[in-house]
């Protein structure tokens, strides 16, 4: 099956995302912001996007090679209808004008075969995905996605968009928020924890650094088996503790057994005082990044936070199964260029998030950045894995 990924803002996460979670048979870019995707089976599309931070939409693929797209397009409109048909286009390598000729021409067309018909514009080029979920174009009628590139006209069907209300309601209608704390967004702890457990639910996850338990909610959604949250921080735990019980009694968990989320106050220097060896398959998690507006003294904060986290490296490796995988946010300290930190590493060593070397905007060091604009600590995403040859020490220098 092939379907088009609309990516969101920042591109190479999403695909390292989709690489990791789906193992696609082969994928490759169209455009900047949509990848053809090539999997062995079918899957609910719906499903799928609400367990994905960085896609925006799922499409069918419907025709690859379309000598006329008008043609083609009536295909796949219905015979019959009750009500007004909504329908709507995302372009890619189209003009405005194009668009427009093609929208008039599916109205008359749906005319013909006695429907009303309603098209749904925007000020921007394409729909987002809350156009389409406000004007309920996938339940009564069709967005369509067309593209060209380099002559070649491509047609595809929209099946899924991000639910951009639940997203937010986890994000800001959850009980017990403390921005001190790191305010992880959901979308990229969705990214990171697909990342580390390449779609494998069956294994420990734990968040070291849990906060307010926006990882610890989120894998709790996806359904892992066991889940783990550890903070220093006494009230952390407790707002972890409060956020995971709304989250089942407010979200529909059907289908889902029944799990608890372990939480314990400890250090992440100290965790194998509390865990035994070998024990936790991955780790996700944002630790404390640094003061996030005064950056003075930038020496000082860095070697401060490498401290930090060169402990809890260390511990990771502890408790850690071999093979196991790290996936962590270290802070970019941005005042005149991005400075980025050095922690020490021994057993673990930084790979890259996206499978098969597809050519997306990494770092010196095979890492991605997620930032917002204006931030003056972006979040550098790092991926760790645990070599399975402990005699093999490295050192990131």
């Amino acid at each position: 099956m092939k379907y088009l990924f609309i990516l969101g803002n920042h591109p190479g996460l999403s695909v390292a995302e989709i690489s990791c979670k789906l193992s696609p048979k082969n994928y490759f870019f169209l455009d900047k912001q949509v990848l053809q995707v090539e999997t062995k089976e079918e899957f609910d599309a719906e499903d799928l996007i609400s367990r994905l931070g960085g896609t925006v939409k799922i499409a069918e693929l419907l025709q690859e090679n379309c000598a006329d797209l008008n043609e083609e397009i009536k295909k796949y409109l219905p015979e019959n209808w009750e009500g007004k048909f909504r329908f709507g286009f995302s372009s890619y390598g189209f003009k405005r004008g194009e668009i427009k000729d093609i929208a008039i021409k599916v109205k008359k067309e749906l005319k013909n075969r006695s429907i009303s018909s309603r098209w749904t514009t925007s000020r921007e080029r394409n729909l987002s995905s809350v156009a389409v979920k406000e004007n309920k174009l996938l339940e009564k009628g069709k967005e369509f996605i067309v593209l060209r590139k380099e002559g070649i006209q491509l047609l595809a069907e929209t099946k899924a968009v991000q639910n951009f209300k639940e997203l937010s309601r986890r994000d800001y209608g959850r009980p017990a928020r403390d921005s001190r704390s790191g305010m992880i967004p959901p979308k990229l702890a969705q990214i990171m924890i697909n990342i580390a457990s390449g779609g494998n639910k069956e294994q420990t996850l734990l968040d070291p650094f849990c906060g307010s338990g926006t990882v610890l909610m989120e894998a709790y959604l996806m359904g892992f088996e066991r889940i783990i949250g550890t903070d220093n921080s006494g009230k952390a735990i407790e707002d972890s503790r409060e956020n995971t019980e709304w989250l089942e009694n407010n979200f529909d968990l059907s289908g889902e057994k029944e799990r608890e989320i372990e939480l314990m106050r400890s250090e992440a220097s100290s965790l194998s005082d509390h865990l035994k060896k070998n024990s936790v398959d991955i780790i996700v998690t944002e630790p404390y990044l640094g003061p996030q507006k005064k950056l003075d003294d930038i020496k000082k904060i860095k070697k401060e936070l490498e401290k930090l986290y060169s402990g809890a490296l260390a511990e990771f490796e502890e408790i850690l199964k071999p093979g196991g995988r790290v996936v962590m946010i270290w802070p970019v300290l941005k005042k005149r260029k991005p400075s980025f930190i050095h922690p020490e590493l021994k057993n673990l060593k930084i790979v890259s998030p996206v499978k098969n070397g597809l050519d997306i905007d990494q770092t010196f060091r095979n890492t991605l950045v997620y930032s917002r604009k204006g931030q003056r600590v972006m979040r550098e995403v790092v991926v760790l894995e645990l070599m399975e040859d402990q005699d093999q020490n490295k050192t990131n220098k």
